[in-house]
């Protein structure tokens, strides 16, 4: 996969803090956690590999979780920002 060596980071650090956000911290396990449940709801919903998704979020940790789950399933992201 694209971003294997990732994941092998994020495994050797799943107790460390991965993600600070709006003072709150997120482990690397809640971020792997997080990235199987967006792989399964992208498997639920059927959604092909290389489809083009547009992704509008801010850099919260869900949709970090969701960006990664996008590229590990070899989709084509389009990132948006809501104004």
């Amino acid at each position: 996969m694209h971003i294997d060596f990732l994941f092998e980071v994020f495994k050797e650090n799943l107790e460390k803090d991965s993600i600070v956000w709006k003072s709150q911290t997120y482990s690397y396990q809640w971020l792997v956690d997080r990235i199987r449940y967006w792989k399964n709801a992208i498997d639920t919903h059927s959604l092909p590999a290389s489809s083009v998704v547009g992704l509008e979020g801010d850099f919260s940790p869900n949709a970090i979780a969701l960006f990664l789950a996008l590229i590990q399933k070899s989709n084509l992201i389009v990132p948006q920002h809501h104004t």
